[in-house]
């Protein structure tokens, strides 16, 4: 996504903090001229703003996707509903291990189910995502802190890669980055 795109539908901050300093100078023109023409102007920068706001509401990014796609995930993995991740997981997604080459779709979802009941996952919650998209290549690391029924808890780090279908944006490969000697003994 360009910079143009991010400030206009994910974080137009930028663009409101210089309607308002538009909306300030229109506003001391007006006061020194009392004229009707910068009196009307003055009502452009809240129009825009209006616009602007309502843009960037209504406009899903694939940014804004993805989040919710992982938020959504890591809901349903805490509840042990697994529809979701089976939902955004392409039919090729893969995850790469240390003592084998990587796990297919079918073999990490029954891992996670296993890992679900065996573990008793209590909590997992996002505490951090980052989306980064170069050329076709979109790639998000998502930070979580899992809680264990027995009272463990661990911050975990995973990146996803995710992939354009006809769906929507599905993940094609997750890995789980941190801590690694976690993922062969939970993804056997």
């Amino acid at each position: 996504m360009g910079a143009v795109e991010e400030m206009l539908f994910e974080d137009p901050l930028q663009l409101w903090l210089l309607l308002a300093v538009v909306e300030v100078v229109i506003a001391a023109v007006w006061l020194r001229t009392r004229s009707r023409r910068w009196k009307l102007a003055l009502a452009g920068p809240v129009l825009l703003g209006g616009a602007l706001a309502l843009t960037a509401h209504l406009v899903v990014t694939d940014g804004e996707y993805i989040a919710a796609a992982l938020k959504e995930m890591a809901a349903g993995a805490e509840v042990g509903n697994f529809e979701p991740v089976e939902r955004y997981l392409h039919d090729d997604c893969r995850m790469p291990l240390v003592r084998r080459s990587h796990m297919g779709r079918e073999a990490l979802l029954a891992a996670c189910k296993d890992a679900q009941k065996r573990y008793g996952v209590v909590v997992v919650q996002p505490t951090g995502i980052e989306t980064s998209f170069d050329d076709d290549a979109v790639v998000t690391d998502l930070w979580t802190t899992v809680r264990l029924a027995m009272g463990q808890t661990y911050r975990l780090r995973w990146r996803f890669e995710w992939v354009r279908t006809d769906d929507g944006m599905r993940v094609i490969e997750v890995e789980l980055v941190e801590p690694k000697e976690i993922s062969d003994r939970v993804f056997r």
